[in-house]
């Protein structure tokens, strides 16, 4: 026997392992060691690092505190650097006490074996660790690796795979082999395994977290789709009580049903007759929560037993209500419907309920002589008297259901409340039935406001579309097939557009407060009691206005029809404020049969060839990038005349100024950016050019040079409100031309309109104190009559575009002209009560026409009496040409005395179109042009000239008279009649035209 060196107890002397179970450590054998150098016996409560007695005196292998070992092979992790001055002696290769790479030796006897078989448990006291790992080593002792929690278990083995054993099984394997292992047990390749066990680990927890992440992630997607969905598709669905259906008496393929919604939402209708699925929507609003609600549907076809399924909301999920067709019968004394055998007055000894009104034809608001006028759930029916009245004496009280119907009419049905001893009086307008593909829209309202009008924009063979309205009543004669049937002004309605061949494409119906058409914030419409009806093959959908919203246009819905002619009605019922006029002023150019208009009203051959002439030189004149000014002229390098044949008067650099003027030269020609004629593409780029050199405020100014000539604040040139008054007028123009032309859901219409609401409230920001304005920024200057002038007609053609004008700027315009009023021959001054220019004059008209709506006013006649008389004595063929030509005077009086008509208008046109016709020049590159020959066009220049003289010779066809819109009807004109910018002159030496041919409108 022999002592263990371990355990101090007794082993046998063969042994080279002590058998004791609590030990298990190496013996030293009689040569040395088992294979390892044998580190004395441990110290209580510490590792091995003291030689046991009677040791072999062996350097110990753990250094005192303080000290480290220096090894061939990498650092321990944990471990710390020796600090300076320890010994650099390397040890032997192996190991025979202290940790390796974190493996603890065994525990002491009757310490309980470690979870992991690795560390020992801590000292009484000592909190366990979590994950098995061995404590800290005791102060002074080298620091081993981190604690490791124990791995994952691993994933089971393939089938018929050897089952590998648990990491943790492994790296205690490891720490065994450590232990037991002779020679090199202590090699790095063993380290090496042990720290790729342990990342492994870590990998598989870093795995496990990234995978558990990413499914609550999922998780959570999932439900916000699965939310979005459910709010879109099934809570967008509204629920409803009582669901009846019921057949029209009259017309057995309508089917009428009934319902009261208890919340707001979408309500769906369908139908599958073997060959496809029909649906429709209905909206239910807020306020018609709680009443019972009709939705009728007119099915060709339609049979008894045939099912209609509706779509509503149950609880919160979607369900659908099934419901047969019933059988139609007709209601009892019905067989004739609207026979004047029934009276028209009833007494019907159901109550003391009051109930009279009138039925009319909704296309000419005509009375129905012998229609039926039934309460429901009563034998009270009555027919009505040849004025299309009728009365129910003695009516039950309470919410009554009122049935009227008339041979070739749709049938009307809706509620009213009979009240005790008060008589309820109806007015209602009935609608002939129509054919599939036909579309009518009918508009009633109270008796307040006087004046609402219907307006319907659509689609047009050909990629056009209309816009009809009151000024533009449309004809079911011509390529439209729309048609305004009747116009109610007097309160009431019913005011109604037919469209008897839908295209495909969008239609969209909206109502203006033409009666309070300068209160964009108005409730008069929405308090109205307006109600629309769309028909489209006889099946009504009805909107009503609401209450208490703000604006004067109501955007009622619009009409989706496909390429099969299926039309789809889609609410919109909002309100905006828009200080729409009737766009009436722009109906002529948007028409084809001008040359009529040109014949009428005092145009000829020769007028239209200088037009034509006049639009190429201003078209060959542009710049490069869209403008025109003094740069295009003449021998500069921009010149765009010919190279060896300059046109004179090139004028001052104002190219907002000219450019207007000659952008309004084209559109008064009917050339729009948004309708492909031949000069589409310049007036293109010259509203592009500028939009893009607007400056910030909205201000529109060209390159002259600033002055400080009058307040010596401003940054702009001396005439700068000339320019933008004339710059903004083109803009709005153009915005105006193409709302009446219905081209209005374009980006570029959108970047234009707002360019020019930025250049209107300029305007009204540099309004002077007096109502006008004058070329400076002194805004308690006194202004004149002829800056004014063009700032007047920017806001005109502004209104008519929709874009909000304030009503103060307008009533400040009314009381600066009035202080221009010199009292004598409807005469207008200049900067006080007396004349510079009888140019002023003319503005003076132009003002009381268009913006201040005032046409017939005294000052208008008086003024026409005076410039026809001074015309006669200034420019007549007969006199000697010594009176000065005044282009800017012509174009403003121009306008003015077109706008009065009769033969003062005659007289003027006659001496003024002959003198501007003669003046005209001929052959090279000036052909086509006005010399600048008076004061202000040797400013403006060449482009000035000619394009104020274009102007005054478009004025045939430029604004619609106010005697001229009852008895225009657009789209009447012959369809390929000729469009006057398209003629072709070739003149004699006296002007007169020797040939004239006639190209198509689009043909360039």
């Amino acid at each position: 026997m022999r002592r263990c060196q371990w355990c101090q107890r007794d082993v046998p002397a063969e042994a080279s392992v002590c058998p004791h179970p609590d030990c298990l450590r190496p013996l030293q054998t009689e040569g040395g060691t088992s294979g390892a150098i044998p580190p004395p016996p441990p110290a209580p409560g510490m590792g091995t690092g003291l030689p046991a007695p009677g040791a072999p005196a062996t350097p110990p292998l753990v250094p005192p505190p303080g000290q480290g070992i220096a090894a061939p092979m990498r650092p321990v992790i944990g471990s710390p650097p020796p600090p300076p001055g320890s010994p650099t002696t390397t040890p032997p290769t192996t190991f025979g006490s202290g940790e390796i790479s974190g493996i603890a030796p065994p525990p002491p006897p009757g310490t309980s074996q470690d979870m992991s078989g690795i560390a020992p448990p801590p000292p009484p006291g000592m909190p366990q660790d979590m994950s098995g790992i061995a404590p800290p080593p005791p102060p002074g002792t080298p620091r081993d690796m981190p604690a490791m929690s124990p791995p994952p278990p691993p994933p089971p083995p393939p089938p018929g795979a050897a089952s590998a054993p648990p990491v943790s099984e492994q790296i205690a394997a490891a720490a065994s082999a450590a232990t037991t292992t002779t020679g090199d047990m202590a090699s790095p390749e063993l380290q090496v395994e042990l720290e790729g066990l342990r990342n492994k680990v870590r990998r598989g927890k870093r795995r496990s977290l990234l995978l558990g992440n990413g499914a609550v992630a999922a998780v959570v997607l999932g439900l916000i789709c699965f939310g979005t969905y459910y709010a879109k598709s099934v809570l967008s669905y509204a629920q409803v009580e009582d669901v009846q259906i019921t057949r029209d008496p009259i017309d057995p393929q309508r089917i009428i049903l009934s319902y009261v919604p208890t919340d707001s939402g979408t309500i769906g209708f369908g139908r599958n007759d073997g060959d496809r699925e029909t649906r429709l929507l209905a909206q239910i609003a807020p306020e018609a929560v709680g009443s019972r609600q009709e939705f009728q549907w007119r099915i060709r076809g339609i049979q008894e037993g045939d099912k209609i399924r509706i779509a509503v909301l149950d609880g919160l999920l979607p369900g659908s209500i099934t419901m047969p067709v019933p059988e139609w019968s007709r209601d009892g004394s019905s067989s004739s419907s609207g026979s004047s055998s029934l009276p028209a007055t009833l007494t019907a000894g159901l109550g003391s309920g009051r109930l009279s009104g009138q039925i009319v034809n909704a296309i000419n608001n005509l009375p129905v002589p012998g229609a039926r006028v039934h309460i429901a759930g009563t034998k009270a029916t009555v027919g009505t008297d040849d004025a299309g009245k009728f009365q129910i004496i003695e009516a039950p009280t309470g919410p009554a259901r009122i049935e009227i119907s008339a041979d070739g009419f749709t049938t009307e049905q809706f509620q009213r409340e009979l009240a005790v001893d008060r008589e309820v009086a109806l007015r209602v307008a009935l609608s002939p039935g129509l054919e599939e593909g036909q579309l009518r829209l009918v508009l009633t309202w109270d008796d307040q406001p006087a004046d609402l009008d219907a307006h319907l924009e659509g689609p047009l063979p050909g990629g056009e579309r209309f816009h009809v309205h009151y000024h533009r009543l449309g004809n079911l004669a011509s390529k439209e097939f729309v048609q305004l049937d009747v116009d109610d002004r007097n309160g009431e309605g019913p005011e109604t557009i037919t469209v008897l061949g839908v295209q495909p494409g969008t239609y969209r119906y909206y109502v203006h407060d033409y009666s309070n058409r300068d209160l964009p914030d108005g409730q008069a419409l929405a308090n109205s009691g307006a109600v629309v009806k769309v028909y489209q093959g006889g099946q009504p959908v009805t909107f009503r206005a609401g209450h208490d919203m703000k604006g004067n246009v109501w955007d009622v819905c619009t009409i989706e029809v496909t390429g099969d002619k299926e039309a789809m009605v889609n609410k919109i019922d909002t309100y905006r404020g828009e200080e729409l006029a009737a766009l009436g002023l722009y109906d002529k150019r948007t028409q084809e049969n001008r040359q009529e208009w040109i014949t009428n009203y005092g145009g000829n051959a020769i007028s239209e060839t200088a037009v034509t002439d006049g639009l190429w030189w201003l078209a060959r004149h542009q710049a490069d990038d869209g403008s025109w000014s003094d740069r295009c002229l003449g021998p500069g390098p921009e010149s765009q005349c010919e190279p060896n044949d300059r046109c004179t008067g090139t004028g001052e650099p104002y190219e907002m100024g000219l450019g207007g003027l000659a952008l309004l030269a084209f559109q008064a020609g009917g050339h729009y950016y948004c309708n492909d004629r031949r000069y589409s593409p310049v007036v293109h780029r010259g509203l592009e050019w500028m939009v893009e050199h607007q400056q910030p405020d909205g201000a529109l100014v060209g390159s002259k040079e600033a002055t400080k000539r009058f307040s010596g604040k401003s940054g702009y040139h001396q005439y700068y409100m000339y320019e933008h008054g004339i710059a903004a007028f083109a803009l709005t123009d153009a915005c105006a031309a193409a709302a009446a032309l219905g081209a209005t859901d374009t980006e570029q219409y959108r970047k234009y309109r707002a360019a020019a609401e930025k250049a209107v409230d300029f305007i009204e920001k540099n309004q002077h104190t007096d109502g006008g304005w004058r070329y400076t920024d002194n805004l308690t200057a006194a202004s004149d009559t002829s800056v004014t002038g063009w700032q007047v007609l920017a806001l005109k053609s502004a209104k008519e575009a929709g874009i909000a004008v304030n009503s103060k700027c307008v009533d400040a315009v009314r009381s600066f002209f009035l202080s221009r009023e010199m009292g004598e021959d409807g005469r207008t001054g200049y900067n006080s009560r007396r004349p510079a220019t009888e140019a002023t004059t003319g503005v003076g008209m132009l003002a009381k026409q268009f913006l201040l709506g005032e046409p017939d006013a005294p000052l208008v006649g008086d003024a026409a009496k005076f410039l026809a008389r001074y015309a006669e004595t200034k420019w007549a063929a007969d006199l000697p040409a010594n009176a000065k030509n005044d282009y800017y005077l012509w174009y403003n009086c121009t306008l003015g005395m077109f706008q009065v008509g009769g033969t003062l208008w005659d007289r003027w046109n006659t001496v003024v179109r002959n003198k501007l016709t003669a003046l005209q020049k001929h052959g090279g590159c000036e052909d086509g042009s006005w010399d600048p020959d008076t004061n202000w066009a040797q400013k403006g220049g060449r482009v000035y000239s000619t394009a104020l003289a274009v102007l005054t010779l478009e004025v045939y066809y430029r604004y619609t008279r106010p005697q001229d819109a009852e008895t225009i009807v657009p789209g009447a004109g012959v369809p390929d009649a000729s469009v006057p910018d398209a003629v072709i002159p070739v003149h004699s030496d006296n002007r007169e035209p020797l040939k004239i041919e006639v190209l198509q409108p689009d043909q360039p």
